[in-house]
């Protein structure tokens, strides 16, 4: 697994890369993380379905497991939605 970042920020299932041209969604929206059922903070999202998570939620989440939570889609990047 290639790794763009820190190697702190990286996780043995998954790495993460920022990506500057994505578009990030209206804040105002307030979309709700699957993970932790809250607003999402930085938003994220992951390499082969484009699902949207909390950045932190999905880093730990790819710690355990780097399959999307919602569709079961493996992944090897997450990622970062500029602000």
């Amino acid at each position: 697994i290639t790794s763009q970042v820190p190697q702190a920020a990286s996780s043995p299932a998954a790495s993460t890369s920022q990506v500057p041209q994505a578009a990030s969604t209206d804040a105002s929206e307030d979309i709700m993380c699957t993970i932790c059922q809250d607003t999402i903070t930085d938003e994220a999202s992951i390499n082969q379905c484009s699902h949207i998570f909390c950045f932190a939620c999905i880093l730990e989440w790819s710690r355990r497991n780097a399959v999307c939570p919602i569709c079961r889609c493996p992944f090897q990047y997450i990622y970062l939605y500029p602000k």
